[in-house]
């Protein structure tokens, strides 16, 4: 019997962009235009009766007017039309209509339109973007974020789906002119729920506004900015659940960062960064025209002229320590002939082979120990690290609350300072300890084996007693940290004070004498 093992690390990033306006149809065909999907040629809109008498048949025809090859497709309006049986009726009209891989779904609608839609486009060919338009307070508030789509049965509600992330969502404020008061309170009553989970101030603010928030009709600029702050705070707050839901990996790609170099020039137009890969990349860099991009910057592309692209990824709760260490990998895409694109097929395309970059995390681990070596409980620690060309930034702080060992974990390379902000009772403090974390380690990684990248960790004393054991598996340093009973002065108003006080009368007393004598003398 034989036993293989099929290895497959995970490193997907699902950022994605949240754009709050007004009448923001023209917006989306112009971000269409600048491609914010990549590689598509056709789209489909999905929306219900009601939203496409009022918006849908005009995004329908103000796409067709600018060249898309566009489709719109309708559900009856309500929550009974989100059903496993409207999901497979529009694919089969997708199908008879020659949709396939280079497609994008335009959710137009709110909850039940976007769960819907989302789950189709996460099933149809595998896997195809989705554009979300939410067109309700409710889909603003939670349906359009987060990803969550399903269908009901007989049975569950949403227990038939999948997690899929759009590639943009729209938040239109002026479809909400036409909502009744029902769908207003809807939104409304998940928008408490997100206020009274996270945020008292949010809670009063729409305590104190909910008569101006009930509106509808309004554009001026108050009411606007009120709409498109409690939008805001809904979007802050379900984003941190989605995080904690979603997050699996250590790092977390921050897409702004990204820096795009043709030869030794950076440019920042004439791609596409696609953020939401299909093929479980963190991002693409995809280049219509990689030569016409570089020529805009007076750089003449030749064969060999190297293409760098540089980005940062934050390190986040879910980093693993230690030697595995946290995968980053990314890859470039472009096309070989701009010019190749016929009857709607997209140009031949290329790619650079997987970068793959191992990044480290540490722990220091402080234990807090009498003379005895006896566990000592009663002391708090605030760490800081060392930053070139500025201020010491905190790491953390740890309460006495935590026992007699403290962890600081997250910690890179570098130079560290540990205080002890307080001191066990009847105890000395101990002086400032200043160490430097060191580690020795492959960043590129080639894909054999990742436990054997990281080769060396230390940590070394620059000021005050401290002794590390390292534990580069674990990714730890561990050190004990003494504290020596002291002693106390006398309280005030003892013995101990008073003769310190008689003392300096008689020294304050012979100085008088002296500066006495001494002009005495002087007068002579």
């Amino acid at each position: 019997m034989q036993t293989i093992n099929v290895k497959i690390e995970k490193v997907i990033n699902n950022s994605y962009e949240i754009e709050i306006g007004y009448d923001m149809f023209e917006k989306l065909v112009d971000d269409i235009k600048h491609k914010i999907v990549p590689n598509v040629y056709r789209y489909a809109i999905i929306t219900d009766s009601n939203v496409a008498a009022l918006y849908g048949y005009r995004l329908f025809e103000l796409m067709k007017k600018q060249g898309f090859n566009v489709d719109i497709y309708s559900i009856p309006a309500g929550e009974k039309s989100k059903t496993r049986e409207n999901k497979a009726e529009i694919e089969d009209k997708m199908l008879e209509a020659g949709f396939r891989k280079d497609s994008c779904i335009i959710a137009l609608g709110g909850g039940v339109v976007t769960d819907l839609a989302g789950f189709l486009a996460a099933t149809y060919c595998r896997g195809i973007p989705v554009i979300n338009y939410a067109t309700t307070f409710l889909a603003a508030a939670d349906a359009s974020i987060g990803g969550k789509t399903a269908v009901d049965t007989p049975l569950a509600t949403n227990m038939i789906g999948l997690i899929v992330q759009p590639q943009k969502v729209y938040i239109d404020l002026k479809t909400w002119e036409t909502l009744d008061d029902a769908q207003i309170e809807n939104g409304l009553s998940e928008t408490i729920k997100h206020a009274c989970i996270a945020d008292a101030d949010f809670f009063e603010y729409l305590n104190a506004n909910i008569d101006v928030i009930k509106e509808r009709g309004r554009s001026d600029k108050r009411y606007i900015d009120m709409l498109e702050y409690i939008c805001r705070k809904n979007i802050e707050i379900k984003y941190n659940v989605v995080t904690q839901d979603e997050q699996e990996d250590g790092l977390t790609f921050n897409a702004s960062t990204v820096k795009v170099f043709v030869g030794d020039v950076e440019v920042t137009q004439g791609y596409q960064l696609n953020i939401t890969s299909t093929d479980g990349c963190t991002f693409e860099v995809v280049f219509e025209d990689l030569k016409a991009a570089a020529e805009e910057y007076g750089y003449t592309v030749e064969n060999g002229t190297k293409i760098r692209v540089e980005y940062t990824a934050t390190l986040n709760k879910d980093a693993v320590l230690g030697s595995h260490g946290n995968l980053n990998k990314a890859k470039l895409e472009f096309s070989n002939n701009p010019n190749e694109e016929q009857e709607g097929h997209k140009p031949e395309t290329g790619e650079t082979p997987w970068d793959n970059v191992i990044v480290f995390t540490y722990k220091v681990v402080i234990n807090k120990i009498d003379s005895d070596r006896q566990p000592l409980a009663g002391a708090e620690f605030t760490l800081t690290k060392e930053v070139k060309d500025g201020d010491p930034i905190k790491v953390a702080v740890i309460k006495s609350t935590d026992g007699t060992s403290f962890t600081f974990k997250g910690l890179d390379d570098g130079k560290y300072t540990l205080t002890e902000t307080k001191t066990p009772a009847e105890y000395n403090t101990i002086a400032p300890i200043t160490f430097t974390v060191n580690a020795d380690h492959t960043i590129t990684w080639d894909g054999t084996n990742r436990d054997a990248v990281l080769t060396e960790l230390t940590g070394t004393k620059v000021t005050g007693e401290i002794t590390f054991t390292e534990n580069k598996t674990e990714g730890s340093l561990n050190a004990d940290v003494v504290n020596n009973k002291g002693s106390e002065l006398p309280s005030t108003g003892g013995m101990g004070t008073t003769i310190f006080y008689v003392i300096g009368s008689i020294l304050v007393l012979g100085a008088a004498i002296l500066l006495i004598t001494k002009k005495r003398m002087s007068a002579r």
